[in-house]
């Protein structure tokens, strides 16, 4: 909550100074930005609150928080969207327009930089590792087994958080010592970019990167047979051991563990199960707070071991008050290739 109201104040001072100066442009820049941080982050990551039964302090502060952000949006968007920004305001308050409604003003005591860096240095983490992802082609629903990192600000990390976001049972610092020891650092020449000015050497730079026979200089420039770099002319990656991938930003450098054990499996495979009935609450027009009861057959081994260890996980992601197997279910969907057969159905509200 004060991670996002941080960001609200530095958006509104920003976007405050930029519509005093005329600057309409620079003005929009920043709210994209927060959108996506509100959506992709902020409510995805406190759906656990929103979906909690009654109605505690912490539901509460999350719903509050919720209402603050979007009426202070919508008085943001009403000179932008005026049609939108009208409806989203009526629609959390109602009574008059918010276009009869002043600017806010960025709260001073509600800015914390030292948050707003832990956050962006945690969301730096967690797309080093989806990165590491899309290169190894594992879906970011596939759990994983380890994370590793090593930091330029350790006080700014919360392995918690990190382990939920990157989708790992655990996450481990690294000093650079401990480092050094499992991962050596590599520079991959950018050929296309540096051949005509270094000509025939650009092997010999290419093979001196790769194994790793370079110094950093100050700049972000490198040295490497004589020669220096400049950022742009080359990557910096890491050497590692099978099984361990590495991807490495200005000041995060991380190790995944891409073995997917058969444990590890099968509990993708509940993933994907709950992606599906998801999907089938939407195709089938239910409202986000419906309950509903899953009815679910299959002769594939992985899809029974995971609704057996998993079936009351699955139930509280999807709002299921039951989950049960039923040979007479007939609508037949595909899990990662794999046939089963899945029917939901409301349930009916007392």
């Amino acid at each position: 909550d004060q991670r996002i109201l941080s960001a609200l104040q530095d958006l509104l001072q920003e976007y405050g100074n930029k519509m005093e100066s005329y600057d309409l442009e620079g003005a929009l820049r920043p709210i994209p930005v927060f959108i996506d941080q509100l959506n992709n982050w902020y409510l995805r990551r406190n759906r656990h609150r929103f979906w909690a039964p009654g109605l505690d302090e912490d539901k509460t502060s999350g719903y509050e928080t919720l209402h603050h952000v979007l009426q202070t949006m919508a008085k943001v968007l009403a000179p932008i969207c005026p049609f939108f920004a009208e409806e989203l305001f009526q629609n959390l308050n109602g009574g008059e327009s918010v276009h009869l409604e002043l600017l806010p003003q960025p709260r001073k005591e509600w800015q914390d930089e030292k948050l707003v860096q832990k956050m962006e240095q945690i969301r730096d983490i967690v797309g080093l590792s989806a990165g590491i992802r899309a290169r190894a082609k594992i879906k970011l629903r596939q759990p994983l087994a380890r994370l590793q990192v090593s930091v330029a600000h350790p006080e700014y990390l919360d392995l918690e958080v990190i382990a939920a976001e990157a989708n790992v049972k655990t996450v481990e610092l690294l000093s650079e010592k401990e480092l050094a020891a499992i991962a050596t650092k590599i520079v991959k020449v950018n050929a296309r970019m540096v051949g005509k000015k270094f000509g025939p050497k650009v092997q010999e730079l290419i093979q001196k990167g790769k194994a790793g026979e370079f110094s950093e200089l100050q700049d972000g420039e490198i040295e490497i047979a004589g020669e220096r770099l400049s950022l742009g002319e080359y990557e910096m990656g890491y050497l590692t051991a099978e099984g361990i991938e590495a991807e490495a930003s200005a000041n995060a450098v991380v190790l995944l563990d891409t073995e997917i054990t058969p444990e590890l499996e099968i509990e993708g495979v509940s993933r994907e199960i709950v992606r599906t009935i998801q999907d089938l609450r939407k195709t089938s027009g239910f409202e986000i707070s419906d309950h509903i009861s899953v009815l679910w057959n299959s002769e594939e081994e992985n899809v029974v071991n995971a609704f057996a260890h998993f079936g009351e996980k699955i139930a509280k992601e999807v709002l299921a008050d039951s989950v049960e197997k039923d040979s007479s279910v007939a609508e037949e969907l595909l899990i990662d290739d794999m046939l089963c057969k899945i029917r939901i159905e409301k349930k009916k509200k007392d």
